[in-house]
């Protein structure tokens, strides 16, 4: 990591004149109308109800997307299976290839609300409404690079509908069908105050505690298998703790509890009977399974069966998912992106994503990915009340410029 650094700084060194163009464009970027802009672009996506497959303004919202990326680049539509509209904008200029991505799909607001969970909010610097974070912030942020972006850097910019679902008719549709490859992707679904070079991604399953059910009268003709939860969970405990030591070598988010991504096991859903006078035949325990972002998950899946296997009476009948990716952070444009945003963020290093996004696709797909975005520790992502700050927008807007402006000037 430290002989890349190296080799980016005497690059920047040499371009002391590019820097001053770095400062001017920057100052001159974030002008009162390109702000407008982004807060009328967020306020109009938080009034249209996108919810993933459901929403009945997910076709109006992708018309006004497609709008307005045709208005400053070439736009490709690129539906998934199941119809869903995906965007892709390309805007040619000098320096690597570029792919910036983000999602217009939310997940369902639900109750509770201070205030229309559809219908955006300003009090001072902040935006309420659903989807105002995660992720239509960042669709504005991109859409704002499209716009000033007029030849300064080679970037193409994909935004999909239905990341909070899988992304498997989003992103992983424009990856697999547009034909276009990139020298790196930055997801903008992701924290403002970290850059993220992995993820955990989620993997999630079913265990079948057996017995056999019965009258509730006559118990003793039967073999009741909630009697067994509470050694089955103890025991499922334990495995939880063998996940919590393994670990990557990718630091941990700020405020976690350990230093390194951890691996992670959590029962999350009981079922079982759904009459009081009938002994039910079998119990089902549901867990959700972080992987490490470097992590086999056909390697952490054998490894869950064989333990699951040594405890009596019960299966593991289900587990999927998976979606971890692990991005080299010493990779040469990875290392160049990030060393921009360091100097901006004040940090030193990477970190994992304790949880997931798109970048799988992109990661599977050979390109690097870095995780940034408009989100704040405190913005409720997936809660009610969700908010967006309008400075956190502007911020991430500048950084980015910044941070493609230099590598318009780099050699790959």
């Amino acid at each position: 990591m430290g002989a890349v650094k190296g080799w980016v700084f005497s690059l920047t060194v040499d371009n002391f004149q590019h820097y001053i163009f770095i400062a001017i464009c920057t100052l001159t970027y974030m002008r009162p109308d390109l702000k407008n802009y982004e807060l009328d672009v967020l306020t109009k996506l938080i009034s249209m109800d996108t919810v993933s497959k459901t929403g009945k303004s997910l076709v109006s919202c992708y018309q006004y997307l497609k709008n307005e990326m045709t208005q400053v680049s070439r736009v490709q539509t690129i539906y998934g299976n199941d119809g869903t509209g995906n965007l892709l904008a390309e805007a040619n200029g000098v320096g690597p290839r570029v792919l910036v991505a983000a999602h217009y799909d939310v997940v369902p607001a639900g109750t509770g609300w201070i205030t229309n969970p559809f219908e955006a909010k300003v009090e001072n610097d902040k935006v309420f409404g659903r989807g105002s974070a995660d992720d239509k912030g960042g669709v504005a942020v991109a859409l704002a690079l499209l716009r000033v972006s007029n030849g300064r850097w080679n970037i193409s910019v994909a935004l999909t509908g239905d990341e909070e679902v899988g992304g498997e008719n989003g992103l992983n549709a424009v990856i697999s069908n547009s034909g276009r490859t990139y020298d790196i992707a930055i997801i903008l679904d992701s924290f403002s105050k970290e850059m993220h070079c992995g993820a955990s991604g989620v993997a999630s399953g079913k265990i079948i505690v057996k017995g056999r059910g019965g009258h509730a009268g006559y118990p003793h003709l039967s073999d009741n298998p909630i009697y067994k939860l509470p050694e089955v969970i103890n025991r499922l405990e334990k495995f939880s703790k063998i996940r919590e030591e393994k670990l990557s070598a990718l630091k941990a988010p700020a405020g976690s509890p350990k230093e390194r991504v951890w691996g992670r096991f959590t029962p999350t859903v009981i079922e079982t009977g759904d009459r009081t006078n009938v002994i039910p035949n079998e119990a089902i325990i549901k867990f959700d399974m972080r992987l490490l972002p470097e992590e086999d998950k056909e390697v952490a899946f054998e490894e869950l069966r064989s333990y699951i296997s040594s405890i009596p009476d019960v299966e593991l009948i289900e587990v999927k998912g998976g979606g971890n990716y692990f991005t080299d952070p010493v990779n040469p444009i990875v290392s160049a992106f990030t060393g921009y945003m360091f100097n901006r963020l004040d940090l030193k290093e990477c970190v994992g994503e304790l949880g997931g996004n798109d970048g799988k696709y992109t990661s599977k797909a050979g390109i690097p990915t870095v995780g940034y975005g408009v989100i704040d520790d405190d913005s409720n992502i997936h809660g009610i009340n969700e908010f967006v700050r309008l400075s956190t927008m502007a911020k991430v807007t500048e950084n980015m410029t910044t941070a493609l402006d230099g590598l318009a000037r780099l050699n790959f």
